[in-house]
């Protein structure tokens, strides 16, 4: 059986064309697939992200070799769907279940296995009356829209706020870029992809409010296929990942 390949993702959109990679020479070598738009600090199309540098770790330490070549999105999301590439990073999703397994119960992943954390936090232009409570957002006038990146999983959220999403956005820059145009009324953005676009753009005139809107964990997720095949490589390796982020954050 020809071994398969580990895919490596974050959630976000980025074009981009496949790069063809080498069939693993064992079991034991696993092939990463990151989003060449890539989600820095976490991921970079380099395969020097800080998740990824804790993915590569952990999974010498269980005896796996990990590579790493870039793709768009939604190329992979198909690779991952139907089993021709054994995984991804992102964040836990109910819809994801159909063709995804995480580390933990079915409908509730173990966060004690996740890479790693982030924020995200609500930005509106300066002097706007939106307000966002940690539950619900008022004073949503003019389009009524808030923007996500495309493909982020909070958007879904968002949706089942009954809230209109704007999701044309790829980046943070461009995100914040188009909140400041006024082509929203707020936007749902990562805390460092924000800090670092308005370093960008020093000109846009945001403020973020004070209460964040979730913290998100960040899986390593794999395909059904790659579960049923290949079940206790990949325990070993969310167990090598629990390991090692603990360690960093020295529990």
């Amino acid at each position: 059986m020809r071994p398969r390949r580990l895919l490596f993702l974050v959630i976000v959109s980025a074009p981009g064309t496949l790069v063809p990679v080498p069939g693993a020479q064992a079991a034991e070598r696993f092939e990463l697939c990151t989003s060449d738009q890539g989600f820095p600090p976490y991921t970079r199309p380099d395969g020097k992200g800080s998740l990824q540098n804790l993915a590569r770790d952990a999974a010498k330490d269980a005896g796996i070799t990990l590579g790493n070549h870039g793709a768009p999105r939604a190329r992979c999301i198909e690779e991952l769907r139907s089993g021709y590439s054994a995984g991804g990073v992102g964040a836990y999703l109910a819809s994801r279940e159909a063709f995804l397994v995480y580390p933990g119960e079915a409908g509730q992943p173990d966060r004690r296995y996740r890479l790693g954390a982030t924020d995200f936090v609500v930005y509106r232009r300066i002097g706007s009356t939106v307000r966002w409570d940690g539950k619900r957002f008022s004073s949503l006038g003019g389009s009524g829209a808030i923007g996500a990146q495309s493909g982020f999983s909070h958007a879904v959220r968002l949706r089942q706020m009954g809230v209109k999403v704007d999701e044309s956005a790829r980046s943070a820059e461009q995100l914040l870029a188009m909140l400041d145009a006024g082509r929203f009324e707020a936007a749902v953005v990562e805390t460092s992809q924000a800090t670092a676009a308005l370093a960008a753009q020093p000109a846009l005139k945001l403020e973020a409010l004070p209460v964040r809107f979730e913290e998100t964990d960040l899986y390593l997720m794999v395909s059904r296929q790659t579960w049923l095949q290949r079940r206790e490589l990949v325990e070993a390796l969310w167990a090598s990942i629990r390991k090692r982020r603990e360690s960093q954050e020295g529990r």
